[in-house]
């Protein structure tokens, strides 16, 4: 290939002397050269240029009109880039600042008269060589470039594509999340509602099985829908100041009657290395991811847990890349084989698998703590034996913070209604303004709040404003996903334009469940939240909570 396109290159000569022409084209026939032309006279030369677009130019120096320099100077705009075209100039002058300047403008190669004609057959060859070699560089690189061309263009469609998805994703999991906790509020609602008339003990045991059954299922759907966050969405922390014996201690607290019922001794050691003053208690921390990790370690150390002891220890220890937050989770249950405790990190992976596996469960409880403590660049690991137990062992890297001013109210956890007024011997009930589409929703917190307060409810936005507009309301209760063009959010944000309603107490009651949602809300003018399902005494609370 190389050598047929040298026999077939063209090749223009640039010569005054019509004799020195023939010559070289005789030399050219002698080598096998086939394709090339030739001028006397170089005000031609661009032109020939132009039409022949030669593979070598042979030029001399000394001509009428334009010399060689000239004629270089003229064709250099004419070659492109990075394209490899040389030029022999063969002259009869000597001087070496000819030879110096023939070359700064773009020769290739310089020989003087009288040739060697052996020498210049091998210099026309190997500058043709050296012009075959950049011209199948550049087709290359051009080749090359197109496919990076079609790859990159490949990717971006594939990366809209992926983005797309990921958006139609995060929809739907919002959207299956509004779904399936909105039945959760009627299934839920309504057994409490019969375990507070039922007598008989066979009864209410069912209706408690009903609460229980509903409370998994919405444990399982916070924790399919905490990973598809993971999968789909950005995720990042959210620092607050908090105080870690108190979060700690209140978590520890949820579980004990878990751990009294199974007569596990359940202990609690935290921050008892050395004393601690309560500044050094507070940092600046995501509560909800720690609140994520304790829950899906204690809960399952319960789980697999059967006799003996668990012990949850906390303590801040001095590391090199500085102070660390160490838990441990102990436990004297199951305990798991080595063979199988790198896969427990894995999304719905268990130690027990399959249609015999010994536990009932997700599998998804210890994928998000992994995922959770990487997103704090901590890191978690557990040391375990089969049949003699597990440690679960977090490290989390601490930020330091100012002591938070403490708050001196104290938390009243109290399921008394709050006392209606009264006033010339008449009971005056405080009147709320339910906003919901759900009728099942309706019904149960009509039913739960009637007793005590004067409940009234408004099925669409429209219907909403008109109410406001028409009587005076103590509080809202706003669910969030109204199905309509405006939303509780907006709702409550016309609500609040009018005058008598700016300081009113108003709760967000909506399916979106994390922390950051609360805030969100909450950062939007309303003064309360609570989240679907949701127990009825969490509900009272609230509203004894909104009259304070």
């Amino acid at each position: 290939m190389n050598d047929l396109f040298i026999k077939k290159a063209k090749i223009l000569i640039v010569d005054d002397k019509q004799e020195n022409i023939d010559v070289l084209e005789g030399l050219l026939e002698n080598l096998g050269y086939t394709n090339f032309k030739s001028t006397n006279d170089s005000r031609k030369v661009v032109g020939l240029f132009e039409s022949f677009k030669p593979d070598l130019i042979l030029l001399d120096l000394m001509m009428p009109y334009l010399n060689g320099i000239q004629v270089m100077e003229q064709l250099s705009p004419m070659i492109p880039q990075n394209t490899y075209l040389p030029v022999l100039v063969l002259t009869a002058s000597t001087t070496d600042e000819d030879k110096r300047q023939a070359l700064a403008k773009g020769a290739k190669d310089f020989l003087t008269k009288p040739f060697d004609f052996a020498e210049v057959a091998l210099r026309i060859k190997n500058l043709l060589e050296t012009r075959f070699l950049h011209l199948q560089l550049n087709n290359q690189n051009q080749i090359l470039e197109e496919k990076v061309k079609e790859r990159t263009a490949e990717l971006v469609i594939a990366l809209e594509k992926a983005e797309e998805m990921n958006r139609i994703k995060t929809i739907f999991f919002a959207n299956m999340s509004h779904e399936l906790r909105t039945p959760f509020v009627a299934i839920r609602g309504y057994a409490e509602l019969l375990l507070e008339i039922l007598t008989d003990p066979e009864d209410k045991e069912l209706a408690e099985g009903i609460i229980k059954g509903a409370d998994r299922l919405t444990d399982t759907l916070k924790k399919i829908l905490s990973l598809t966050k993971f999968e789909f969405d950005k995720q990042e922390n959210e620092l607050k100041e908090i105080n870690l014996s108190e979060i700690i201690s209140d978590l520890f607290n949820l579980y004990t009657k878990a751990a009294e019922k199974k007569n596990l001794n359940f202990i609690k050691n935290i921050f008892t290395e050395r004393h601690y003053n309560e500044e050094e208690l507070i940092i600046n921390f995501d509560e909800e991811a720690l609140s994520d990790i304790l829950n899906n370690l204690l809960s399952n150390a319960i789980k697999y847990t059967e006799k003996g002891s668990i012990e949850l220890k906390a303590d801040i220890e001095n590391r090199n890349e500085g102070e660390s937050l160490v838990i441990k989770v102990t436990d004297t249950g199951i305990g798991i084989p080595k063979e199988k405790q790198a896969l427990i990190w894995d999304e719905f992976r268990q130690v027990s698998e399959g249609i015999s596996r010994n536990f009932q469960g997700t599998g998804l409880g210890l994928a998000i703590t992994k995922k959770r403590v990487e997103l704090l660049k901590g890191k978690v690991s557990v040391e375990s034996e089969e049949g003699k137990g597990s440690i679960f062992i977090v490290e989390l890297p601490i930020l330091r913070t100012g002591q938070v001013e403490k708050s001196t109210a104290v938390e009243q956890e109290n399921d008394e209604p709050t006392e209606p007024v009264e006033t010339n011997s008449r009971q005056i009930f405080k009147k709320i303004l339910y906003v919901e589409d759900e009728k099942v929703a309706q019904n149960i917190i009509h039913k739960t709040l009637s007793n005590n307060y004067t409940i009234e409810i408004a099925n669409s936005v429209e219907e909403a404003l008109a109410k406001v507009k028409s009587q005076k309301y103590d509080a809202f209760l706003i669910d969030v996903n109204l199905g309509e063009n405006m939303d509780g959010v907006q709702l409550m944000e016309k609500i609040r334009e009018m005058p008598e309603y700016k300081e009113t107490p108003m709760t967000a009651i909506t399916a979106f469940a994390a922390d950051s949602d609360r805030e969100e809300f909450l950062a939007k003018g309303f003064t309360h939240y609570i989240s679907k399902p949701f127990a009825l005494k969490e509900l009272k609370n609230l509203v004894q909570e909104m009259f304070g």
